[in-house]
């Protein structure tokens, strides 16, 4: 039936089948409009060119090499087609033709936010116990802490149940920091970015460098701590007053033969959580689902990621 009204459709539109279904699809009509969430879609999506600095963008990059070619043999750019699923006032979203990748564009967050909206910050107050006992090996690296230009600010969130490390976190002007102390007499600053409105750590610093699972900090290699309080000599890595720098989004999920969906993470978001060996040679999808990580070599063979690597790595919760 469906079949003989598309011929009927094309015969009493003098068009052959070809180009009724090209017009048919590609047309921009049958629009819906959720005022509850602010989102148009059209349900009938036209086929475009995508923008050249998408597949210009580094994560875009990361994300679909050697799946998606955005460059001939000549050495000419391939420009790549999309068909719009939904457009707001912060968030384009479209899918690429051909290919298993969805692609969001966000906007920068707002002025001031640092990266990462005040609720997350309150996101993060809600989750602090009443209370939190440092335990005896912490208090040097507690006292470091407390000399950190923000450290007068510092709140203590959660410690681990082996008693590992202390996270504590403090938010000021231009965002939220995040400041890990380990166990093993290192202590770690973290900054709270946006990344497609999901605030996400990426490490800035390590007062120990040997200590610490990344070896590409900046600026600079290595050098003695400045930090006082600490128990012997020791190379740091970083800048504790590493500034935010937020920008555009681009987010790249890509759907799976199960009908699941995941979402690329950029290997900055992941450093000082997993080896830095690891990164260079993986790229990491992080399941829509459960949030569970998986690890992809340049041959697409999935490996299991540690459980305990897996919670470090996972997003903090969603801004508003």
């Amino acid at each position: 039936g469906g079949a003989g009204g598309a011929g009927g459709a094309g015969g009493a539109g003098g068009l052959s089948y070809e180009e009724w279904v090209w017009q048919t699809v590609t047309m921009a009509v049958d629009t819906e409009l959720n005022l509850e969430l602010g989102e148009f879609t059209l349900r009938k999506n036209q086929v475009r060119l995508l923008p050249e600095e998408v597949p210009a963008d580094a994560d875009f990059i990361a994300a679909t090499a050697g799946a998606v070619a955005t460059q001939a043999a000549s050495g000419a750019r391939v420009r790549l087609h999309c068909a719009e699923l939904a457009a707001t006032r912060h968030r384009w979203w479209v899918r690429l033709v051909g290919t298993d990748f969805d692609v969001q564009v966000w906007t920068p967050p707002p002025a001031g936010d640092g990266g990462a909206s005040i609720s997350v910050w309150g996101w993060i107050q809600s989750a602090m116990p009443a209370s939190v006992r440092f335990p005896a090996w912490s208090q040097p690296l507690l006292r470091c802490a407390r000399d950190l230009p923000y450290g007068s600010g510092l709140t203590p969130v959660s410690q681990s149940e082996e008693g590992g490390w202390v996270r504590l976190a403090a938010s000021i002007d231009d965002g939220i920091r995040e400041v890990v102390l380990w166990r093993a007499g290192c202590l770690q600053v973290y900054l709270v970015e946006s990344y497609g409105r999901v605030p996400m750590r990426r490490l800035i610093y390590s007062s120990d460098a040997r200590a610490s699972l990344s070896s590409s900090l900046r600026p600079g290699p290595p050098r003695p701590c400045r930090l006082p309080h600490l128990g012997g000599p020791s190379l740091e890595a970083g800048d504790v007053s590493a500034a935010p720098s937020p920008g555009p989004s681009v987010v790249v999920q890509r759907r799976r033969r199960d009908g699941s969906t995941q979402t690329f993470v950029p290997r900055r978001f992941l450093r000082g959580s997993l080896p830095e060996a690891l990164l260079c040679t993986h790229r990491f999808w992080q399941n829509d689902d459960d949030g569970h990580l998986t690890a992809e070599t340049e041959h697409h063979a999935v490996e299991e990621v540690a459980p305990e690597a897996e919670e470090a790595a996972q997003p903090r919760g969603e801004a508003g």
